[in-house]
């Protein structure tokens, strides 16, 4: 496969369809090194929370910033350039503005537990609340790092649905009353007086993201099958040869399929946005 690529057609299929794929963008000799290193380090990338709190490291899900091997493949020089022009593309910003991409999330796991339908832009705006004025503007990359099919967990997606209109469709917001009356769900959002969600389980409110997004997910990944089922939104599935890479907007509605027993799903994974913060860097950049 080439490792040649046409940006100005990425750039049109991401805008049109909210992904775009590079096929044989990564060269054989790079996905051999990079997983000769996930075979002999992704051991201590399983640590517990346990241990991993003693070196200061709370999450999974930034080993980027831990491990320089695999910084260095996510930001290599092809992938960082595609990124580049993709978000720069998004916010509509100058070249020369003094931010930079910076991966904040990334999956190294060979196995696949499955993830329902869901974003990875979540917007407030969805449940009526004014969205703030800046909203983490994201590209998620999926590197294939050997054939990815139906059984190893592939991510699926719903082609073109960055576009969605959730603020003037009306059957998501008949759907989220509905959902927030209790009819899909046991758990129920309301409001206080400033527009904040509040949760019943405890009246607690929304600053705590995790729980939002967790709660949020479970009423989008229904209302997204209930449309799937429908026949209203047609769904696909990225399946790869080792070296295709997809890229997606993180608007787009999508899931992670679960991998199925005897199978692996050898890839790397990563969200990407533009920062001019240095704590999102780590410390050998």
């Amino acid at each position: 496969m080439t490792e040649q690529y046409d940006i100005d057609y990425l750039l049109q299929d991401m805008q049109n369809n909210g992904f775009c794929i590079a096929r044989g963008l990564i060269n054989q000799n790079r996905i051999d090194a990079y997983t000769s290193h996930h075979d002999s380090a992704s051991a201590s990338w399983m640590h517990p929370l346990e241990i991993r709190k003693q070196s200061g490291w709370d999450f999974p899900t930034d080993i980027h910033k831990r491990d320089r091997v695999l910084w260095d493949f996510i930001m290599q020089e092809k992938l960082e350039e595609i990124i580049s022009t993709l978000l720069i593309a998004r916010e509509k910003m100058l070249v020369h503005e003094l931010r930079r991409v910076v991966p904040h999330l990334s999956l190294v796991y060979w196995i696949a537990k499955g993830q329902g339908w869901h974003l990875d832009e979540i917007s407030e705006s969805m449940f009526g609340i004014e969205s703030p004025p800046f909203e983490l503007k994201q590209i998620g990359v999926w590197v294939a790092l050997g054939e990815i099919n139906e059984e190893s967990g592939p991510f699926g997606f719903v082609p073109g649905s960055h576009k969605y209109d959730y603020r003037s469709d009306e059957k998501f917001h008949e759907f989220r009353d509905r959902y927030q009356l209790g009819e899909y769900g046991p758990i129920q959002i309301d409001y206080d007086p400033s527009g904040k969600p509040v949760f019943g389980d405890g009246n607690q409110i929304a600053h705590e993201t995790e729980k939002f997004k967790h709660i949020f997910g479970d009423l989008f990944d229904k209302f997204i099958t209930q449309m799937i089922s429908s026949g209203q939104m047609q769904p696909s599935m990225f399946t790869a040869q080792p070296g295709d890479v997809l890229f997606w907007d993180g608007r787009l509605i999508h899931c992670a399929h679960k991998t199925s027993p005897g199978n692996l799903r050898k890839s790397v994974i990563a969200h990407y946005h533009l920062s001019d913060n240095p704590a999102h860097l780590p410390p050998w950049v």
